[in-house]
């Protein structure tokens, strides 16, 4: 008896299970080309430039965070040297970094 309501069980519910299973396939390879087909270029340099940083997201620099400052330095290297709390090491990675020059007059 158990076992015949166990095979009804399951002849009723293997559909349902199959139905679900394409759904979630189906699902998951429109994400899968989406993702393909709108990847965004990053530029290499930036985060390279974010992981030279302090990472402290202190505003101190007059920027949000270290990765508005990493893309506003790469834009315009003038803006090197901005970030107090990295200091002269930090602006001296940064400019290894982007092949500057850092002026020494910048920091005290």
């Amino acid at each position: 008896m158990i076992v015949a309501d166990i095979i009804q069980l399951w002849q009723t519910a293997w559909p349902a299970g199959l139905i679900t299973l394409g759904l979630g396939a189906g699902f998951a390879l429109v994400l899968l080309i989406a993702s393909i087909k709108l990847k965004v270029e990053v530029d290499p340099k930036i985060e390279q430039v974010h992981a030279a940083l302090p990472n402290l997201d202190c505003g101190a620099c007059g920027y949000a965070g270290c990765e508005q400052y990493a893309k506003a330095v790469i834009a315009d290297p003038e803006l090197l040297g901005n970030c107090s709390p990295g200091g002269a090491e930090t602006a001296q990675k940064v400019a290894e970094i982007l092949n500057l020059q850092v002026r020494t007059s910048q920091f005290p």
